[in-house]
């Protein structure tokens, strides 16, 4: 009888399943909607669809992170109306940017 069984369940498997030219695509898409709903944790899914080919994922821990906090600030920034979101949505698009170029080697495959 085994002891453990290691079972996940696909809740999204649109966000979940996404390659990686299509994940980036959904998190430009986010960003166009100025991170509106996007508190639920499908940002930090789709990066890490982004970044499952890099072998060493320890050295994608730090963007994909930048990336989450950049998008729940952009999320937050509707709170606060006085408050300007342009630079919110540049540190969102940076990060997205900086994640693209670091899985955008041919080392990848």
């Amino acid at each position: 009888m085994p002891t453990s069984v290691g079972l996940e369940l696909l809740t999204d498997p649109e966000t979940q399943l996404a390659d990686r030219s299509t994940a980036l695509a959904m998190l430009r898409e986010h960003l166009e909607q100025d991170g509106k709903d996007t508190l639920n944790g499908d940002d930090a899914i789709l990066a890490w669809r982004v970044a499952a080919e890099v072998v060493d994922q320890l050295s994608m821990r730090e963007l994909i992170c930048d990336l989450s906090v950049a998008f729940t600030v952009l999320a937050l920034a509707h709170r606060r109306p006085d408050e300007p979101i342009e630079p919110k949505r540049r540190a969102v698009r940076d990060a997205i940017n900086a994640l693209e170029a670091a899985t955008d080697k041919p080392s990848l495959h």
